[in-house]
């Protein structure tokens, strides 16, 4: 992250989002908010990682809460959150059970953390533990 921001000409350009206000701005950048889907999918039962995307994903694997933000991705569209999430959950998981408790969760804890809305969760189920 950036050490000092002096100005909003310091932002980098991957800002997610600014807030300004009458005593200053917010500055929440895209891997922050990423860093909070992966805790919140983390803390629903059944999941067991995040799981990374790309060609690196095969060597890699699992990543777990060193790296809660890979296999996250964090768009903002006028206003709203768009999320994408691959994940990793264990054999005999109910898994639209535990994708919508992963939704719901994912939502409320951006939403309560940033205070941006977020319109669409999309979780990808990309591997099961034995």
């Amino acid at each position: 992250m950036n050490s000092k921001i002096n100005s909003l000409q310091d932002v980098r350009e991957d800002a997610c989002v600014v807030v300004t206000n009458g005593i200053g701005n917010t500055v929440i950048y895209r891997d922050v908010i990423a860093d909070i889907v992966g805790h919140a999918a983390l803390d629903c039962f059944g999941v067991v990682g995040m799981v990374s995307r790309g060609v690196a994903a095969d060597l890699s694997g699992i990543l777990r809460k060193s790296s809660m933000d890979k296999g996250v991705d964090v768009r903002i569209d006028k206003g709203q959150v768009d999320i994408d999430m691959h994940i990793m959950i264990g054999y005999g998981v109910n898994i639209k059970a535990a994708t919508q408790s992963i939704i719901e969760k994912v939502r409320y804890d951006v939403e309560y953390a940033c205070g941006l809305p977020v319109r669409k969760v999309n979780v990808f189920v990309d591997r099961i533990q034995d």
